[in-house]
């Protein structure tokens, strides 16, 4: 194989934290190939992530539903197939996944022995029950590794390189106090969310008691939770509007990237801002309920996992079926704490 010559396509996830946590992989393999063709498979939604990482070319999709998306997927299937990749590496489980690359006629297909897809790989790789234990990115790691035949060094403090000019932005509206920023929201359902009057209530405490900036994040779906936080800290405590910041659904991914870098703690949920955060070296205070925070948590030793005490978890349920307990059992002054110990 001559590694100067040749094109590899990777089909990421199509959620925010799964890419961020492909990419110890994903560095690895560039140090492995550093003169190869490294591109990337990627929900339109998730390309601006990529931008900041060492890939060679961002390849967006967007499938309809349905009839439709056939259609798509053998249309984008043509597209793969006229770049003449050598190789794909399919980094999620599913079928869909590997459908188009099959389809491309990669000549080399690597991916998980899952979801009935075998037939559909050159490389179909059995998921060992050790890997049951680690944490995801060590999944993909591996996936990489049974690929080429050897081990290969994978740091996990991963640097996304965020654009200076939107650093420079940034940077230009930014005070000189110490920033925390808050992610109250989650796309994965409300069960994984600490409730909002805790956020509101951390929030004033830390403006009062450490004369900080708040700056509350989210995605365009978080918008009405994360305005719910920001209403309840002007309700309870009017004097620290002039110290938090809603900036939720405003931000595109780089510029997201950006403030976090800003941020000196990012207190959170288990969400893929929690993951961004992580990788422009913020560190994170998250706080786990019904996730499993043994195998997805940010990534990075200096992190803190604010884990629930309660039996029922994680559960991994999208909404609880009872009191939600998970998420009450943790107070406010025991995240403070964490927070201080961060700061």
């Amino acid at each position: 194989m001559n590694h100067n010559k040749i094109k590899i396509l990777l089909r990421a996830s199509n959620w925010l934290g799964d890419n961020i946590l492909t990419m110890p992989a994903v560095y690895a393999l560039r140090e492995v190939f550093p003169n190869a063709h490294i591109a990337i498979m990627v929900k339109k939604s998730m390309s601006d992530v990529w931008k900041m990482t060492p890939v060679d070319e961002i390849i967006p999709f967007n499938f309809r539903k349905g009839i439709s998306g056939l259609q798509d997927r053998w249309n984008f299937a043509k597209i793969l197939k006229r770049k003449e990749f050598d190789s794909v590496v399919i980094f999620p489980n599913s079928f869909d996944s590997a459908l188009v690359p099959f389809l491309a006629k990669i000549p080399e297909k690597i991916g998980w022995a899952t979801d009935g897809r075998s037939f559909m790989l050159t490389k179909s790789i059995p998921k060992p029950d050790f890997l049951k234990e680690k944490q995801q990115f060590l999944h993909y790691i591996y996936l990489i590794e049974k690929w080429l035949g050897k081990k290969i060094y994978a740091d996990e403090n991963i640097r996304l390189s965020i654009p200076s000019e939107i650093e420079n932005k940034i940077s230009e509206s930014i005070s000189e106090k110490k920033i925390v920023g808050l992610n109250p929201g989650s796309t994965y359902g409300s069960a994984k969310r600490w409730l909002s009057d805790y956020y509101a209530e951390l929030a004033i405490k830390l403006v009062k008691e450490k004369n900080v900036e708040i700056l509350i994040f989210g995605g365009p779906g978080d918008k009405e939770i994360c305005n719910e936080v920001f209403e309840k800290i002007i309700q309870k405590e009017s004097s620290t509007k002039q110290c938090c910041k809603n900036i939720a659904g405003k931000t595109s991914i780089t510029e997201l990237a950006a403030w976090l870098k800003k941020c000196c703690c990012l207190v959170t949920n288990d969400t893929g801002a929690m993951h961004i955060a992580a990788a422009v070296g913020t560190t994170v205070a998250a706080i786990f309920g019904p996730t499993d925070w043994s195998s997805t948590p940010p990534l990075g030793s200096d992190h803190k996992l604010i884990k629930t005490k309660v039996e029922c978890a994680p559960c991994m349920k999208r909404e609880c079926p009872t009191d939600h307990s998970c998420m009450t059992s943790i107070s406010v002054e025991e995240v403070y704490e964490v927070v201080i110990g961060i700061m």
